[in-house]
């Protein structure tokens, strides 16, 4: 997915959020005989207190209400992240099969080796031994 396309995906679940706010903020106002919507002012109240403290002095209840908003693009984020990551892990897979081909003995046992091997799994979150067996597969 390109940069257009998850952000368009985003977008859409950025106004599915909005839209569930509006509809239940709606359901809290007193419809005007014009049409307006008069929001209560002990609902103004309830909320001037919740928007100004950060979010890390919110109650339990609002970061939960917040967490639960931010759950609905984890699911894009997460398929986001698998396909920026391969590229990467088709690098660290041609990589080893290099290593293993020129220096089978000094990649399998040697302190660089050692370091590429950590760098690679934090970057991909899997072992190049992993990834080789994968593509063997």
């Amino acid at each position: 997915m390109n940069a257009e396309q998850l952000i368009e995906r985003l977008a859409e679940k950025e106004h599915a959020s909005w839209a569930r706010w509006m509809t239940y903020l709606f359901s809290k106002c007193e419809q005007q005989a014009d049409g307006s919507m008069l929001l209560p002012s002990a609902m103004v109240a309830h909320w001037q207190q919740e928007v100004e403290p950060p979010y890390s002095e919110l109650s339990g209840r609002y970061q939960q209400s917040d967490r639960d908003e931010v759950a609905h693009i984890l699911p894009i984020l997460k398929e986001n992240e698998e396909q920026a990551l391969e590229p990467l892990r088709h690098l660290a897979r041609d990589f080893e099969a290099w290593a293993m081909k020129i220096a089978p003995h000094s990649y399998q046992d040697g302190r660089a080796a050692q370091s590429i091997r950590e760098r690679a799994r934090s970057l991909t979150g899997e072992t190049l031994v992993s990834l080789s067996r994968e593509r063997d597969e």
